[in-house]
């Protein structure tokens, strides 16, 4: 799959969305980045120190997945974004930001219908 591709058709999603991007398990970003025109509200450092959560937040989900079964996605509201968090394959993550008034199920679900899309080329 093409990461860059993915993040940037994830982008014109909904204008609401100001970041996606694709990361590994260590939460290295592979791909994608802010939308044009948006800047971020964290200094790099904490770019990627939110990254590296995030995959350790995912990798944390799955203690339990044996029970209750794989995670199918996360989204966490802060008071100035919301942060989904959705896996693209077994190991790779989409990270993607939105501006809190944004759908976020309208979001997910376009999102879950794409990486489909995708995954069947």
């Amino acid at each position: 799959m093409n990461y860059d591709k993915l993040c940037n058709d994830v982008l014109e999603l909904d204008s609401l969305i100001r970041f996606a991007a694709v990361i590994n398990p260590e939460g290295a970003r592979v791909a994608g980045g802010y939308r044009n025109n948006i800047s971020s509200m964290l200094s790099p450092d904490e770019v990627n120190n939110s990254l590296h959560y995030a995959a350790k937040r995912w990798e944390a989900r799955g203690t339990l997945a044996h029970r209750i079964g794989e995670a199918k996605y996360s989204i966490t509201e802060y008071e100035k974004v919301k942060q989904l968090t959705i896996p693209v394959n077994k190991k790779d993550l989409l990270l993607i930001s939105t501006e809190t008034n944004s759908d976020h199920v309208k979001i997910v679900n376009s999102v879950l219908e794409l990486l489909e899309k995708l995954s069947t080329i």
